[in-house]
């Protein structure tokens, strides 16, 4: 019998990470539902103006020859739903590119043949292509961005700051953010740590297991950031019906596939959890918020708030 309460198998998805994923994956539907993206059909203008449907081409040292095409940000909307609030526009749902005024079905298999990389936020072209096309994609980009504090796009963000504060610590006067940090966000973090936990009845094998969620938000704007932070503090008193990750992700039911592309069998978190059922996750009524800092020009604050899981 392994000494490994409640883990079978190495790689297996434990307490931890289903708890972490589910917040994630739930905060993100809870976006869309807010109306939490940008839709870019051909024809607007932005404050620079230019078309805001067109795309620039992206150095990807896996696609040279300028074959990947690139938005402003990455992990373009692939949910369908419209906003619940009345009067919100529906995503933008992608079934090709604008090409010198002339529209290609995705996948058409011509020389513009092309498939639409949502995770990483572009177009990724079969043939190499010339620098000075026009590309132009009608599509819907997120407003705020959830990541897990253990990622990738944490650290890219945390090094920037590291390198401001060595080489222009505050009161030096430059005040500058990279393009490529400014893809991350608006971005809330989520951070996980137990707690503590006791059985859930005297002499039952069941236990309650308490955590503490932080939800770090980093932004450039004002009204962002207090609309963030009061999101995550509106979390306590709330449950999550959770699904089971390694069920969910076994029955292929996430947004995208490896490449980027549409799952076809995608399902959306309520449908995800419906089908594989796995806890609630109660947010205890405690929520509070943190101060933090950094040396990038950027507004950055964190909230807490207690959870538990019967096990």
């Amino acid at each position: 019998m392994s000494i490994f309460r409640g883990i079978n198998r190495f790689g297996e998805s434990t307490t931890r990470t289903i708890i972490r994923e589910n917040i994630m994956a739930k905060l993100s539907q809870a976006m869309i539902d807010a109306g939490g993206y940008y839709n870019f059909p051909t024809g607007v203008l932005g404050f620079d103006g230019n078309d805001l449907s067109l795309l620039r081409p992206s150095y990807r040292p896996e696609y040279a020859n300028f074959r990947f095409w690139a938005g402003n940000s990455s992990n373009w909307v692939w949910e369908t739903q419209s906003p619940t609030y009345t009067g919100g526009a529906a995503p933008i749902q992608i079934s090709g590119v604008h090409i010198s005024g002339v529209f290609y079905l995705e996948k058409n298999g011509g020389h513009y043949d092309h498939y639409i990389d949502y995770a990483r936020g572009g177009v990724v072209f079969t043939n190499p292509m010339p620098s000075g096309l026009q590309v132009r994609c009608q599509r819907s980009e997120r407003v705020g961005f959830i990541y897990p504090s253990i990622g990738p796009e944490y650290r890219k963000i945390f090094n920037a700051h590291l390198r401001n504060w060595q080489n222009s610590p505050p009161g030096s006067g430059y005040d500058e953010i990279t393009q490529e940090v400014k893809a991350f966000m608006p971005a809330v973090f989520v951070d996980i740590k137990r707690t503590d936990g006791e059985a859930y009845e005297l002499g039952s094998a069941v236990r309650i297991d308490r955590f503490s969620i932080s939800f770090d938000i980093i932004t450039e704007d004002t009204i962002f950031y207090d609309f963030l932070m009061d999101c995550c503090n509106s979390l306590q008193d709330q449950t999550i019906a959770a699904y089971n990750v390694d069920q969910a992700r076994a029955g292929n039911a996430y947004g995208l596939n490896f490449d980027g592309t549409l799952n076809p069998n995608r399902k959306s978190f309520d449908q995800r959890s419906a089908s594989y059922p796995w806890k609630t996750i109660r947010f205890l009524g405690d929520a509070s918020e943190i101060d933090t800092f950094m040396a990038l020009p950027v507004i950055r604050g964190a909230v807490a708030v207690d959870l538990e899981v019967i096990i």
